[in-house]
């Protein structure tokens, strides 16, 4: 008997639609969309130290250039399919990665685009209100 033979078939398709229906918070879409943005910024800086490289074949270069939107086209997916999966309503909880990305230097205005909401929503879960 195998192990997998003591599960009855109901309850596998039971755990895979509980998985399915779990969600992932605002905070976590917020953050992924922010890893992208700095994904972005370091693919621009790459491919621009890329192109001044003269130790570097023009098919070195392409190579590379190729492997790094590679690399930021699969960021793009997985914050997609992070996001596919989330639950979009911002709660209480959220307002400390909102404080924490304040503490970080973002403004009100780049907060509330990676929770996708406005500058208003995002001051008054910051302030409690």
């Amino acid at each position: 008997m195998k192990p997998n033979d003591l599960i009855p078939s109901s309850a596998q398709v039971s755990t895979t639609e509980s998985h399915s229906n779990s969600s992932i918070s605002a905070s976590t879409v917020a953050r992924y969309r922010q890893a992208e943005w700095a994904h972005e910024a370091a693919k621009e800086c790459a491919i621009r130290d890329l192109t001044v490289n003269s130790n570097l074949s023009a098919q070195e270069i392409t190579t590379a250039v190729m492997q790094i939107q590679r690399f930021h086209q699969n960021a793009q997916n997985c914050t997609a399919t992070i996001q596919a999966m989330s639950n979009p309503e911002i709660t209480d909880q959220d307002a400390t990665t909102m404080k924490s990305m304040r503490k970080e230097g973002l403004t009100d205005a780049q907060i509330a685009e990676l929770f996708a909401t406005n500058q208003t929503k995002v001051n008054r879960m910051i302030n409690g209100n």
